[in-house]
């Protein structure tokens, strides 16, 4: 597994529509490979292997949790708002990084005043150590701008690592690397990269729309409740595979294609867990629902501590992931869907 690429994904800042230096990432890693670029118009991409069969829709989403700049204060604070689901407990006394509309980039601590009763944050900012309004604007700072925890990637052990942004770039990092491992392949598979996931499935829409595929498979990311918690109640451990969703908010997946999974992964003895959202969805709530309906199946990466400044991940459940996807996919034809 490549660590450098895992870190490089997890470093740079991308919220939902600000996602141009994640972007940028992954067409260096595509440009090496003769795949044809497709784009809608809301920031999504991807990249058709042509070939012959289903069409097959890989898809990530290359946005992130974070922040907005929503005003300036005269004292020099940046009043923000959540892009996306951030826990609470992330915002506070947090180290942060700002990026101006000319990918300037500035470090603050963001922190927050907390609500007793209702136990959320009432006023959410950042202190970039500024006395002035004028200060920030000195800087480029304006209204509208990006802010995103500056919580570098960092290797734990062997197999383990912890970042910012591991939903999605877990994805992302699998989709390159199937890129990767499947050149040459005859299967017709579009590796599809998402906009604006965080904040209500958008960009999946509009993409599907486009590449129309047969069937999906969706990659996400998920963290458990308790990390304390590691009997059967825990479907998200990390280490122990990737998860195959029968159940989310938005969707309830197609039978066949988690039935052809669970075959593979048994099959090629690739360690897997079954788990369900109760609790939120996927970019395959809107995938399915597209053009005529595509059957859709979502594949998570176990992670813990998600949407917030830093999670854990497991290389070995990256690769099991890989591992699933490309022998599913070696599987497909027009029966099988």
């Amino acid at each position: 597994m490549d660590q450098t690429l895992m870190e490089t994904l997890c470093n740079v800042p991308a919220i939902a529509s600000h996602e141009s230096l994640v972007r940028e990432i992954i067409q260096r890693e595509a440009n090496e490979y003769s795949y044809d670029l497709i784009e809608d118009k809301l920031g999504g991409f991807a990249y058709h292997q042509s070939g012959t069969g289903p069409k097959i829709m890989l898809m990530a989403h290359i946005d992130e949790v974070g922040f907005m700049v929503k005003h300036i204060t005269p004292e020099g604070m940046l009043i923000v708002i959540p892009i996306g689901s951030v826990r609470t407990l992330s915002m506070y006394m947090q180290k942060v990084r700002v990026t101006t509309y000319e990918n300037q980039q500035y470090i603050g601590i963001l922190n927050a005043k907390l609500n007793d009763k209702e136990l959320i944050n009432d006023l959410i900012y950042v202190d970039l150590g500024c006395d002035s309004d004028k200060e920030v604007y000195e800087l480029g700072i304006d209204v509208g701008n990006m802010v995103t925890y500056k919580a570098d990637y960092q290797q734990l052990s062997e197999n383990r690592y912890c970042a910012k942004a591991l939903d999605d770039r877990c994805g992302i990092y699998v989709l390159l690397e199937l890129m990767k491992r499947m050149q040459g392949d005859d299967k017709d598979v579009y590796y599809a990269f998402s906009s604006s996931e965080e904040i209500g499935f958008r960009g999946s829409k509009t993409l599907t729309e486009i590449i129309q595929p047969d069937i999906a498979y969706v990659v996400d990311v998920a963290c458990a409740r308790d990390e304390f918690d590691r009997s059967y109640r825990n479907n998200r451990q990390i280490g122990k595979g990737p998860m195959i969703l029968h159940y989310d908010k938005t969707m309830v997946p197609n039978y066949n294609l988690i039935k052809g999974l669970e075959t593979v992964a048994k099959h090629y003895e690739i360690n897997f867990q079954k788990d369900m959202f109760v609790n939120g969805g996927t970019d395959g709530g809107s995938v399915h629902l597209s053009h005529y309906g595509v059957p859709t199946v979502v594949v998570g990466i176990p992670n813990r501590y998600g949407h917030s400044s830093y999670s854990i991940g497991d290389f070995r459940d990256l690769e099991n992931t890989v591992g699933l996807l490309s022998k599913a996919i070696d599987e497909v034809d027009y029966e099988s869907i």
